[in-house]
């Protein structure tokens, strides 16, 4: 059970890293390259 939340949390703290990377190269100008980076 305790391994359980050591992924959900690594999970979460991933998903907040790849959120925050593509705002940052939203606001950089290149989202669009980095959305087909992450998603293609």
């Amino acid at each position: 059970m305790k391994e359980n939340k050591k992924i959900l949390k690594l999970c979460w703290v991933t998903e907040r890293i790849r959120h925050w990377m593509i705002y940052k190269n939203c606001v950089q100008g290149s989202g669009q390259k980095a959305v087909i980076g992450l998603y293609g």
